[in-house]
């Protein structure tokens, strides 16, 4: 019969693993980095020889990530990886490198069941270990996540603005046009500004009328608010009239 590819076992069966070719370890590998635990041990060493050389990636993708990414540490960094759980492996040259087919050969020697109980004992070790400090490296990078879109300032909202000229009638011919304005220009209202200059226009028989210019913020202000706030100097307003309005 075949030879199983890759073996990892524990001696009260905590842990069990046969892997028979590259299909077998790709499925395994789909959801883990390692053989076991979250950090690099002397079973991934292992099954990286099993594995032996580049598989296809596009068949076996997970068993090449895999594999390229012990590949990246040196031989003498794999050495002094901690003992993992006690594995057997088949032939390490070609053995991953076909399709899945097994790959037949002499298997390491088992280790001793006491030492199998210390390797097993240190990845229950390390593993607590290593999960806490991902988790906190996770709860790290949320957090300032979060504080840099807090402190992120929010985009400027453009103000649309409205330039207007009134035309106002006086209440009475040879009206005092000066006081008029004095008048005019008292009316405050949140967002109104009035212009630099009142225009005066004769009209007939000493009849004039003023020429009012302003800028309002749409938002606080429309020109019916700008027509009553006028026509409340009943004493000295006869009319109110928009004459133009443009947005700038």
């Amino acid at each position: 019969s075949d030879v199983a590819l890759f073996k990892a076992t524990h001696l009260n069966m905590s842990f069990s693993l046969t892997l028979a070719n590259n299909a077998d370890i790709n499925a395994f590998l789909e959801s883990r980095s390692y053989v076991i635990g979250f950090a690099p041990t002397q079973s991934d060493v292992a099954l990286f020889k099993a594995i032996g050389s580049t598989p296809d990636a596009k068949a076996f993708p997970n068993v090449a990530r895999f594999f390229a990414h012990i590949a990246s540490f040196s031989e003498d960094a794999r050495s002094r990886w901690p003992a993992g759980v006690s594995t057997s492996a088949g032939a390490a040259a070609g053995a991953g490198a076909g399709a899945g087919g097994p790959a037949k050969g002499k298997k390491k020697p088992v280790e001793s069941d006491s030492d199998s109980d210390d390797m097993f004992a240190d990845s229950d070790d390390e593993d607590p270990k290593a999960k806490a400090k991902a988790k906190a490296k996770a709860a790290a990078a949320k957090a300032k996540a979060a504080a840099a879109k807090k402190t992120k300032k929010p985009k400027a909202k453009k103000i649309e603005m409205t330039q207007c000229v009134y035309e106002v009638k006086p209440l009475e011919a040879g009206q005092d046009m000066k006081k008029l304005e004095e008048s005019i220009r008292a009316l405050t209202l949140d967002g109104l500004t009035w212009g630099e200059q009142f225009g005066v226009v004769d009209v007939a028989f000493g009849i004039q009328k003023m020429l009012i210019q302003c800028v309002i913020i749409n938002e606080k202000v429309d020109t019916a608010s700008i027509e009553e706030l006028l026509e409340s100097l009943e004493d000295q307003v006869q009319s109110v009239d928009l004459a133009t309005m443009n947005r700038l």
